[in-house]
């Protein structure tokens, strides 16, 4: 169910996108086709979160409530609005967030820049991908386990 809300709320905006491409002139790269690949990755590892934490949160009520805050820092250590830090501290943080050659292939593949971390982009989707199919997997195993342990 959440994945489906999340594919709506981006079919929404990429109409919203569409239109105002329509009245605005943006000079729009053929690299903007591609962006969806890095954008279905960046899905795909929320639904990598949710699978891992839904056991957890189906046992244990205070998963939500960590799991916000923790989402609040991780949306602070992730370069969405703002550029890299020219810092070595602040940079090295953001560096090591997953999330970061991810978003920012994104958003070069959309704006038509150089992409400066295709290859992070790439590894971190591989991994994405291959961390999905092992958590679904042991998704699948446990499930029973844990209905029943919720159930009594």
């Amino acid at each position: 169910a959440g994945l489906g809300e999340v594919l709506l709320a981006i079919s929404i905006r990429l109409v919203f996108m569409l239109i105002l491409f329509l009245f605005v002139p943006v000079k729009i790269s053929p690299t903007i086709l591609l962006a969806v690949l890095p954008v279905l990755s960046l899905v795909l590892l929320g639904l990598l979160i949710g699978v891992v934490l839904m056991p957890l949160g189906a046992l244990y009520r205070d998963v939500e409530r960590g799991l916000t805050l923790v989402i609040l820092l991780w949306f602070f250590a992730t370069p969405v609005v703002y550029p890299m830090p020219a810092s070595q501290r602040a940079s090295a943080l953001i560096q090591i967030n997953p999330v970061t050659p991810v978003l920012t292939t994104a958003r070069e593949l959309l704006t038509g820049d150089h992409l400066s971390q295709a290859f992070g982009c790439l590894l971190v989707s591989a991994v994405i991908l291959s961390m999905m199919i092992l958590a679904w997997l042991i998704y699948r195993v446990a499930l029973p386990h844990i209905l029943e342990r919720v159930g009594t």
